[in-house]
């Protein structure tokens, strides 16, 4: 049969389609109307969710679902949320006896405070509440049993640095706390004696001195700290006869060094009477009637009642003076500055003062001393009548120093 070949445009006029996409016009210029094909597949609409097919499809997440944070990894080189430190890290830290420690990081948190192990430094380093266990001490009085013999009095040097701490000093306080290394001294008095102990040689450490009578652990009977501006202690005082022992002490455990301790000592009636130590500068009054006649000087009396007195000096030079020239008495009197030990009420005349007569800075019968004397220095002042016979009675001495 033969073809018949029909133009496009008929051929499409005759399907009766066209393209209406974009809003085309139909090429045959009339409007389709169209039908709807009975078996097409139905879109659907743009807010119906799909799947529609595939019904084992993974849901999607919505959009504001944020996803879950990442847990933190320990050992990973970083400190992350949650971690206190990288396991095997370290930092410095304050142990409980105030040493300086390590603390160690395990399973990214920080351990206890590790102290340090002992260093023969005087001090608890490893907080097992005992000093320089297992070091060979080189301070030859760090122990109580080695207290050095200072009886014959003198300058002993010495230092606390490489010491144990074994006893607290006498001064503990908000400034002042229980103490560092410690040495020892011993002295034995057959009397009654006045005892005079200074550390010199300036050391730039805070010591204390404490005194005990019987052994390193009996009764305190004295104690000083900063007694003098530089920090520096001294003490002086009456003792009885007996054995006593002196603790050399830091302030704080930090504080140690090298220093001169002076030991003087003199017997001297009378100043078993507290009020013979005085504690500054000033006039002091009473009646010599009665006191005693115990000790001489070169221009006093034979027989005459005699009062002694007596401080300690710090370091410097000082004058000293004592003087009854405006008490107003007239009784011969007589005054001695005596320095140091070894002898009766002192070791050494610095200045005497008979009766004074006709001197116009001076009443008549009174008298009046003065010594210019380097410290540290035991010092004593002995108010005694002069001239012939027997003199005492009322006085008041001025005492500057």
């Amino acid at each position: 049969m033969p073809r018949v070949l029909l133009p496009f445009p008929l051929l499409a006029a005759a399907l009766g389609c066209g393209l209406n996409v974009g809003g085309m016009p139909p090429l045959d210029g009339m409007a389709d109307s169209g039908s709807r094909d009975p078996a097409a597949e139905t879109i659907p609409a743009d807010d119906v969710a799909p799947p529609f097919d595939d019904a084992g499809a993974d849901p999607a997440l919505p959009d504001d679902a944020a996803p879950p944070e990442t847990p933190a990894v320990c050992g990973n080189g970083v400190v992350e949320a949650g971690e206190e430190c990288e396991t095997g890290g370290s930092e410095p830290c304050d142990t409980t006896c105030r040493t300086a420690g390590t603390r160690f990081c395990l399973d990214c948190r920080w351990g206890a405070c590790a102290p340090p192990p002992e260093s023969c430094n005087g001090v608890d380093d490893d907080c097992n509440g005992l000093t320089d266990e297992g070091c060979a001490s080189p301070v030859p009085n760090d122990r109580c049993a080695g207290a050095i013999d200072v009886s014959g009095g003198g300058l002993f040097p010495g230092t606390t640095e490489g010491a144990a701490h074994d006893q607290d000093h006498c001064s503990i306080s908000e400034l002042c706390d229980p103490g560092g290394s410690d040495v020892f001294y011993r002295f034995t008095l057959s009397g009654p004696e006045v005892v005079f102990l200074s550390l010199q040689g300036g050391p730039a450490w805070d010591a204390v001195l404490t005194v005990r009578a019987g052994g390193c652990d009996g009764p305190m009977v004295g104690c000083s700290d900063d007694a003098c501006e530089n920090r520096l202690p001294q003490w002086a005082g009456h003792l009885d006869a007996g054995s006593y022992w002196v603790a050399i002490d830091g302030c704080d455990p930090d504080d140690f060094g090298g220093f001169t301790l002076r030991y003087a000592h003199a017997p001297c009636p009378g100043t078993e009477d507290p009020t013979t130590l005085l504690p500054s500068p000033g006039t002091y009054w009473d009646d010599s009637c009665g006191w005693g006649n115990d000790a001489r000087s070169s221009c006093g009396g034979d027989d005459d009642d005699d009062v002694p007195m007596y401080f300690a000096l710090c370091p410097g030079s000082h004058t000293v003076r004592a003087s009854t020239c405006d008490d107003g008495e007239d009784w011969p009197s007589s005054l001695v500055i005596r320095t140091g030990g070894g002898g009766l009420c002192g070791g050494a005349e610095a200045a005497c003062s008979g009766a004074i007569y006709g001197r116009s800075y001076c009443d008549d019968g009174r008298s009046w001393a003065q010594a210019t004397i380097t410290g540290p220095e035991l010092v004593f002042v002995l108010l005694d009548g002069a001239g012939s016979g027997s003199h005492c009675g009322p006085f008041a001495v001025d005492v500057t120093f």
